[in-house]
Order: structure tokens, then C-alpha cells, then sequence
């Protein structure tokens, strides 16, 4: 009985530190993170599929993207670029990069403890790639996908995506 109100004691612990960090890196980390979002689309037979991606690091599936690094020079096409280079080794000369006025806001979560609590705001592209044949997922990511608009919808991780 001891050890179970001890691991009852212990769990909660880790609970409520896990809270108080949340809490706190939301008033101290009032950072902003800003990254890019890449929706590939495809038309095959008159239909449009679109790639999504899943993470085992995260277990999520998502579209190509991620955050800014130095080396982007605050340059979101550059980041894009870089993320769909790293993901999924399209160069940047096989597609056109189109800008939406689309911007996904959101807070990260536990997967990205180093950015937990901060805001992330990430421009949205979008660009066709009905014209490569075959892509090669790189270690990052354990598999891609073509879908269509219902089971990428269905398929989604983060409901702010769909």
C-alpha cells in the first residue's frame, strides 16, 4: 500500500512539474518562433493528392516544414527551401514555392521540449510536383505519402492543419 500512495505521490509530482514548466516557459519564453509550412500537390488521373509526411521523433503526420534557423537570414523562402531539401531531398530548382496569405499559429507541445510553450508562426507555400516522379524520404522522416483531400484531412495530427 506504502509503494502504491508513493507512486500515486510520484506521478502527480511529475504531473504538476511538468504544469509549472509549461506555465513558466510560457511567461518567460515569450519567444516567437517562426517557420514554414510546404503543402505539396500532385494531379494524377484529374485527381489532386497531396504529400504528407510522418515524424517518428514527433509521431505525428504533417506536411513538410519547420522552423527557422540562422542560416535562413529571416529569409521564410529560404527556410522552406531548406526544410523540403532536409525532408524530403527535392532540390529547390525541381518546383516553384508559392506564398499563401495563410499563417498557421500555434503554441508547441511536450514533442518540442526545447520550444514548449513558445508560439510558433509559420507561413504557408504550397507548389506543384506533378512533374517528379519519385521522392526519396531522408532519415528525418519515416514515410510519405500521396493523399486525397478526405484522408489528409483524416490523416492529420494537428487539428489547427486540416
Amino acid at each position: 500500500m506504502v509503494q502504491i500512495i508513493f507512486l500515486f505521490v510520484k506521478r502527480l509530482n511529475n504531473l504538476l512539474k511538468k504544469q509549472l514548466k509549461f506555465k513558466i516557459m510560457l511567461i518567460i519564453n515569450n519567444n516567437i518562433i517562426r517557420g514554414a509550412i510546404i503543402i505539396f500537390y500532385k494531379n494524377i488521373n484529374r485527381q489532386r493528392f497531396y504529400l504528407a509526411v510522418y515524424n517518428p521523433k514527433t509521431g505525428n503526420t504533417s506536411f513538410v516544414g519547420g522552423a527557422e534557423e540562422d542560416i535562413d537570414n529571416g529569409d521564410l523562402y529560404k527556410t522552406a527551401k531548406r526544410e523540403v531539401k532536409e525532408e524530403i531531398g527535392i532540390n529547390p530548382d525541381e518546383y516553384i514555392l508559392k506564398p499563401t496569405t495563410l499563417i498557421n499559429e500555434f503554441f508547441f507541445g511536450e514533442h518540442k521540449i526545447d520550444r514548449l510553450g513558445c508560439n510558433g508562426k509559420y507561413n504557408v507555400f504550397y507548389a506543384d510536383i506533378s512533374d517528379i516522379n519519385e521522392i526519396i524520404h531522408q532519415e528525418e522522416q519515416k514515410s510519405i505519402q500521396w493523399l486525397n483531400k478526405e484522408d489528409l484531412i483524416n490523416a492529420i495530427s494537428f487539428p489547427d492543419l486540416r
